[in-house]
C-alpha cells in the first residue's frame, strides 16, 4: 500500500458496514413497496424483473464489500493486466437493468483504443460496479427530463482514467466530508444525494489495488475516477 494511505482498521471496517447497511435498505425497501402494491392491488402477482434487479444489485454490493475486505487483508495484492474497455462494456451491460428501474440512461465512452492496465481484474470491475449502483441510485432522485450516467474512459500524463460522470455537482471537499461522516452519517454525501456505500466500497477496493478513487471531471460532468496505470507488457508489444 502507499505510505500516504490510511491504515484500514477496524474503526475503519465499522464504518464501511455501517455503510453497506444503510444502502442495503434501498433495494430491500423497493422490493417491499412493490409487495404492499401488489397486494393493495389484488394482483396476486410481482413484477419478477423489479425483484430480480433490486435482490441482484443487494448481492452484489454484499459480495464486492466482503472482496474489498479479503484483498485489503493481504500484504501484497498482484496485479495483472487487464482490458479496462472491456471491463467497462461489461460493468455498463450489468449496470443498465438496474438504472432502466430509476429512469436513468447509461452511456459508455471509450476514447480511443488502449492496452492493458495493471489492475486487478475482479476488483477493478467490482469497484466500477459498486459506484455505478450507488450513483444510479442518486441521478434516479434527480428532478431532470433527462437523467443520464456515463461510465468513461480516457487517457492523462498520469494514466488510464475509468470513471462515472453525471449531472450532479461534485466536488473534492464534498468527497473528503464524506470520508469524515462514513458510519455517522444516513447520507454523508449529500451532493450525490445517496447512502453512497458503493462509493465507500469502491474506495476500498481502490486503496486494494494502490490507487485513489477521487473526485473528477470530464465534459462538464463531475464523477468518480480511478487512475490506473498502463502494463509495462505493452512497450514489448
Amino acid at each position: 500500500m502507499a505510505a500516504d494511505e490510511q491504515v484500514f482498521d477496524e474503526k475503519s471496517q465499522t464504518r464501511l458496514l455501517l455503510s453497506v447497511a444503510e444502502q442495503l435498505k434501498v433495494p430491500l425497501t423497493v422490493m417491499a413497496r412493490h409487495a404492499e402494491l401488489a397486494e393493495l392491488a389484488k394482483q396476486g402477482t410481482l413484477d419478477p424483473q423489479l425483484i430480480k434487479t433490486q435482490s441482484q444489485a443487494a448481492l452484489l454490493l454484499v459480495d464486492n464489500y466482503l472482496l474489498g475486505l479479503q484483498l485489503l487483508a493481504q500484504e501484497s495484492l498482484p496485479l495483472e493486466p487487464v482490458s479496462v474497455s472491456s471491463t467497462l462494456v461489461d460493468t455498463a451491460h450489468i449496470i443498465e437493468a438496474y438504472a432502466k428501474q430509476y429512469d436513468v440512461a447509461i452511456e459508455l465512452d471509450i476514447a480511443g483504443r488502449y492496452g492493458p492496465v495493471m489492475a486487478h481484474h475482479v476488483g477493478l470491475k467490482a469497484a466500477l460496479l459498486s459506484l455505478g449502483f450507488s450513483l444510479v441510485e442518486a441521478a434516479g432522485a434527480q428532478k431532470a427530463s433527462r437523467r443520464t450516467l456515463t461510465l468513461a474512459t480516457h487517457r492523462t500524463p498520469k494514466g488510464i482514467i475509468a470513471g462515472w460522470y453525471g449531472a450532479h455537482d461534485m466536488a473534492p471537499e464534498d468527497w473528503r466530508r464524506a470520508v469524515q461522516l462514513q458510519g455517522a452519517a444516513g447520507q454523508p454525501l449529500q451532493a450525490a444525494g445517496t447512502s453512497a456505500a458503493g462509493i465507500f466500497v469502491a474506495e476500498a477496493l481502490s486503496r486494494a489495488m494502490d490507487t485513489k478513487l477521487r473526485v473528477g471531471q470530464r465534459a462538464r460532468q463531475s464523477g468518480f475516477a480511478i487512475t490506473l496505470q498502463p502494463s509495462q507488457q505493452l512497450q514489448l508489444i
